[in-house]
C-alpha cells in the first residue's frame, strides 16, 4: 500500500479547494505546495526514527493524539477540514510540529518549500499545520488497533521509503535541512531505494554523486548560488534565470560551482527512481493510461537536466555519466519488460523510446 500516493489522491479536488481557502492561496499554487509537502513531510518524519528514542517516543505520542484513517475504512481526509473541525486540526497540527521538529529544523523546512513552490513562508507553515496531523493519521491507520512501537514504525518508513523518493518532486532538496542533509543524506536516500523494493541496481547513485561532490570540493570553492525562480505546475526542477549574473567561475571561465554537479546528479537519480517506480506500477493498459501524465512530465525535467549537463565540463560530466551508464542499460531491460505487457506497448512505446534517448544524452551518447 503506497499510503503516500493515497494521501495526494484525498488531497485533491474538493478538498483542494478547502486548503487553497484555508491558507488563502490560488488553487493551482497549492497543489504544487501539497505535491512537495506531502513527501517532505513523510521524510522528515522517517528521519526522526534514526535520529534516535527522543525522535521516536515523539513520533508515537504524535500519533497516539491523532485519529487513525485507513485506506480500507470509511471517511477521509477531507473531512478532516471540513466545517469547523478546520481550526482545531491546525492548532494541533501547529502544536505537533512544535515538539517534533526543532526550531531550526521546521524553520529550514518551511523556507525550502517556499523558495520551491513560491508561497509566502506563512501560507507553507500553514500547509504544513493542516497536513501534518493528516499524514500523522494515515500512518496511525497502518496500525489497525494496535499500539506504535518503534520496531512497526520502522518497519512501515522502511516499506514506504520508495514511495516517498518517488513523489518527491525534481529539484525539491532537503539538503538544507539540520541534520537531514549532506552527502551522508544522499547515500541513505540510494539505500532507502534499495529497502523500499526498488531495483538493488539504484543503490550506486547516491554514492557517486557523492564522490562527485568530493571531487569539485578539491577542484574549486563553489560560487554564490545563481538565484533560481519557483517551479511551475509541471514540478520542473528551478531553472536558472537568464538575466542572473554569472558567477566568479564563470566570469573567469572556470569550474562551475559545486551545487550545479551534485544537484544535477541528485536529480538524475530522482528521475531513475521516479520512472523505474512509474514502470513497476503498470500493470495493463489502464495502469499504463495512468502513467502517461507522469511520463511526460518526466521528459520535461530531463530537458531541464541536459540544460544544466551541458555547463558541466568535463570533469563533473564524467561523473553523471557513469550513473547514466550504470543505469540505463537495466532501465531498458525493465523498459522491454513493460512494453511486452498486453495493452501496454502501443501505448507506452513511443514516449519511452523518447525517454530513453533524453536520458542516454546524459551519458555523452
Amino acid at each position: 500500500m503506497n499510503i503516500v500516493k493515497f494521501v495526494l489522491d484525498q488531497l485533491s479536488g474538493e478538498a483542494l479547494g478547502r486548503l487553497s481557502s484555508l491558507i488563502g492561496e490560488e488553487q493551482e499554487k497549492t497543489g504544487v505546495a501539497i505535491r512537495a509537502a506531502v513527501p517532505a513531510v513523510f521524510s522528515v518524519l522517517s528521519k526522526l526514527i534514526t535520529s534516535g528514542s527522543a525522535g521516536t517516543e515523539g513520533l508515537i505520542t504524535a500519533l497516539k493524539s491523532v485519529e487513525p484513517i485507513s485506506p480500507e475504512g470509511q471517511g477521509g481526509l477531507g473531512d478532516l477540514i471540513s466545517g469547523e473541525g478546520a481550526g482545531a486540526l491546525l492548532e494541533k497540527g501547529s502544536s505537533i510540529l512544535s515538539s517534533l521538529l526543532k526550531g531550526e529544523t521546521l524553520s529550514a523546512l518551511i523556507q525550502v518549500l517556499s523558495k520551491f513552490t513560491g508561497l509566502e513562508g506563512g501560507s507553507v507553515k500553514s500547509l504544513l499545520g493542516y497536513l501534518v496531523p493528516m499524514i500523522l493519521s494515515v500512518i496511525a491507520g497502518q496500525f489497525r488497533g494496535k499500539v506504535p512501537t518503534a520496531d512497526a514504525l520502522a518497519s512501515i518508513f522502511a516499506e514506504q521509503r520508495a514511495n516517498i523518493t518517488g513523489a518527491m518532486p525534481g529539484g525539491l532538496s532537503l539538503a538544507e535541512l539540520p541534520n537531514l542533509g549532506g552527502i551522508g543524506a544522499a547515500v541513505s536516500a540510494a539505500a532507502a531505494d534499495q529497502a523500499g523494493g526498488l531495483p538493488s541496481w539504484l543503490l550506486p547513485v547516491a554514492a557517486i554523486v557523492a564522490l562527485a561532490a568530493l571531487g569539485w570540493y578539491f577542484l574549486g570553492q563553489p560560487a554564490a548560488e545563481p538565484e533560481q525562480l519557483p517551479p511551475g505546475p509541471g514540478l520542473m526542477p528551478p531553472m536558472v534565470r537568464q538575466d542572473a549574473p554569472p558567477s566568479v567561475e564563470a566570469q573567469k571561465g572556470g569550474v562551475p560551482e559545486v551545487l550545479d554537479a551534485t544537484q544535477l546528479g541528485t536529480d538524475l537519480s530522482a528521475v531513475y527512481s521516479t520512472l523505474t517506480q512509474t514502470l513497476v506500477d503498470v500493470k495493463d493498459d489502464a495502469t499504463a493510461e495512468a502513467a502517461l501524465p507522469k511520463l511526460t512530465d518526466l521528459g520535461v525535467q530531463i530537458d531541464g537536466l541536459k540544460a544544466l549537463w551541458e555547463k558541466l565540463p568535463e570533469a563533473g560530466r564524467a561523473a553523471i555519466a557513469k550513473i547514466t551508464s550504470e543505469n540505463l542499460a537495466k532501465l531498458k531491460e525493465l523498459v522491454v519488460q513493460v512494453l511486452e505487457l498486453p495493452g501496454v506497448g502501443d501505448k507506452l512505446k513511443p514516449i519511452l523510446d523518447v525517454l530513453l534517448e533524453k536520458l542516454a544524452t546524459l551519458g555523452g551518447t
